[in-house]
């Protein structure tokens, strides 16, 4: 083999590598895409829950505070 054919062929084989990389990795970017987008959407959703719950919650203390006699008489 002459060295002009082996540098070609040399050349030849960095694309096929490189996209034989891409398409290994492909998934993985994906998978990572997908599971970061999740985690936005579910930690959203828990702190909507979470607040709705501690309005509930002090809205109903401030309630009971208010309903006492001594809160009432003054």
């Amino acid at each position: 083999m002459t060295r002009a054919r082996s540098g070609r062929l040399r050349r030849a084989a960095r694309p096929r590598r490189l996209r034989r990389t891409a398409v290994l990795a492909l998934p993985s970017v994906i998978v990572l895409a997908a599971t970061g987008v999740t985690t936005g959407v579910a930690a959203v959703v828990q702190e909507r829950s979470i607040r709705t719950s501690v309005v509930e919650q002090v809205s109903g203390v401030a309630s009971s505070l208010a309903d006492l006699p001594e809160v009432r008489t003054r």
